[in-house]
């Protein structure tokens, strides 16, 4: 969160964005998240890693985009939709 000093309320940082620190002055001390990471909220101190079978290559990410039908990723974080792949047809 960040407000001026002679404000008596502060503002939170917007989706996609973060700050783990408190009194922070403006609104550029709110940090990116990085691709693989998002942030749906506002006022966070930290992004969370898309979950499995998901991904986003976007910086300031508010949601992850769902791999295509078919694909799946196996690890959280992925930061390209080639980290998608095809599921196994075996059962």
């Amino acid at each position: 969160a960040w407000g001026a000093i002679a404000e008596s309320t502060c503002r939170e940082c917007r989706v996609g964005t973060y700050q783990p620190a408190v009194g922070q002055a403006n609104v550029s001390v709110c940090i990116a998240c990085v691709p693989g990471k998002y942030s749906a909220l506002t006022g966070v101190d930290s992004c969370v890693a898309c979950p499995a079978g998901a991904w986003t290559e976007k910086f300031e990410a508010s949601i992850c985009k769902i791999c295509p039908a078919g694909k799946w990723s196996h690890s959280s974080g992925s930061r390209l939709e080639g980290n998608c792949v095809s599921c196994s047809g075996s059962s």
